[in-house]
């Protein structure tokens, strides 16, 4: 049997068959309206749209996406529906307060790597979420990419040190609850690699572990809280980079594991706004002083 259909709704047909309790028989093949992922069904690149039948050009597919919600973008072109009560967050706290990067950019005062690592260290395990976040001059936070993979250790440490440079961040917070001394290790061994290929001089930027101590949601909802009072900006910069991180945002109601890129997003931002309490609780002398390696 085949299903055929663009997604409108979570609890469509589709969403109620992989909702069943022999979902997981079924072969998905999902193809969105702009390539967002390397191993995209049509071959295309990353941020490719795809060939219209209508005809459409690269300028009009931009003008819709623009015109849309995250939400409905998300759903109707991406196939990725989010429901639309009931998540932590809420479409239009992301949507009204979406600023270009280039308008604040010489404001920013801080901009940090926040790196939720997977739990297991092989390729073929979970994703580790990988979010840079800022911090401008009149104390609002901005989210600028999500670099977030599936890969191992090596791999992730190297994406996170690549997109501190990229975004000249001083700061990678990395949650440590898994890992412990691995984490850093990882962080140490990759930095000496990273810095050879880019043939970077200065010392390594701070590398600050965090355990998270009070549940997913609470620490979510405190950050959520930031969003709802129009203190935190999403860069929107004509890119689908930051669309599955809104994606997990809009659909995810604080039930069981919160996402990779929401953990990783929630430790970046409480950095930057409550530093003292980065991991849910302030930290003992030892554990708050970052890590330096040479």
């Amino acid at each position: 049997m085949v299903l055929i259909l663009t997604r409108w709704h979570e609890d469509d047909l589709a969403g109620r068959i992989l909702a069943a309790e022999d979902g997981h028989l079924w072969r998905v093949v999902s193809i969105p309206a702009q390539a967002d992922d390397a191993n995209d069904p049509l071959g295309r690149d990353v941020g490719e749209y795809m060939v219209s039948a209508r005809g459409r050009t690269r300028e009009q597919w931009e003008a819709i996406k623009t015109r849309s919600t995250a939400r409905t973008w998300a759903a109707l072109y991406q196939q990725r529906p989010a429901p639309v009560e009931g998540a932590v967050w809420k479409a239009p706290w992301i949507e009204l307060n979406r600023a270009r990067t280039g308008d604040v950019w010489q404001d920013l005062a801080r901009v940090i790597v926040s790196v939720d690592p997977a739990a297991k260290s092989k390729r073929t395990s979970g994703y580790t979420g990988i979010v840079v976040v800022g911090l401008d001059t009149q104390g609002h936070g901005w989210v600028l990419n999500d670099r977030t993979l599936r890969g191992t250790p090596t791999e992730w440490g190297t994406a996170a040190w690549d997109a501190l440079l990229d975004w000249n961040g001083t700061e990678v917070v990395v949650e440590d609850n898994q890992g412990g001394e691995m984490v850093l290790e990882v962080m140490r061994t990759t930095w000496a690699a990273v810095k050879g290929r880019r043939r970077v001089t200065q010392l390594a930027p701070k590398v600050t572990p965090v355990t998270a101590r009070q549940s997913k949601r609470v620490r979510a909802e405190a950050v959520a809280a930031y969003y709802e009072t129009g203190r935190v900006h999403h860069a929107a910069d004509g890119t689908d980079r930051l669309s599955k991180l809104e994606g997990q945002m809009l659909s995810w109601t604080g039930d069981g594991d919160s996402p990779d890129r929401i953990d990783a997003l929630t430790h970046g931002l409480t950095a930057l706004f409550l530093p003292a309490h980065s991991g849910d609780a302030v930290r003992a002398p030892q554990r708050r002083t970052a890590s330096r390696f040479r």
